[in-house]
């Protein structure tokens, strides 16, 4: 087994990494849809339903970046926009998102920043790096 660490993972929005990006999260979660019946002798059953994904990032804000740039326009306009997380072994998800939040944020004793929220539409594609 082999340890990786976080920051040597790559995220980008279209071909555009964001390389300001601090904290990156892959959610992925299922509903459950109950399948119980009186022939479970009283254990609920379940089966696996829609299927949901998104990307969540803290970000230092820059006012020069392009992909803070274009995730802004992606969000006003409510585009689409391709999206690859992968670390450092070339592993991770690639998929089509939507900006979901887009919240900038002026600390007064920190770096302005933003914590931005991609949501998956579809489903994502998982990559395997070829050994």
């Amino acid at each position: 087994m082999s340890v990786l660490v976080g920051f040597k993972g790559v995220l980008k929005v279209g071909d555009l990494e964001i390389g300001d990006a601090r904290d990156v999260n892959l959610e992925t979660t299922a509903e459950m849809v109950e399948t119980s019946r009186r022939s479970d002798e009283g254990w609920k059953s379940w089966l696996q339903g829609w299927k949901e994904w998104s990307v969540s990032f803290d970000v230092v804000w820059d006012n020069t970046s392009q992909a803070l740039a274009n995730l802004r326009t992606a969000y006003i306009n409510g585009t689409t926009m391709s999206l690859s997380m992968l670390d450092d072994d070339g592993d991770g998800v690639t998929g089509t998102v939507l900006v979901e939040t887009f919240p900038k944020a002026e600390p007064l004793k920190d770096a302005m920043n933003a914590s931005i929220t991609l949501r998956g539409t579809g489903a994502f594609t998982v990559v395997e790096a070829v050994s």
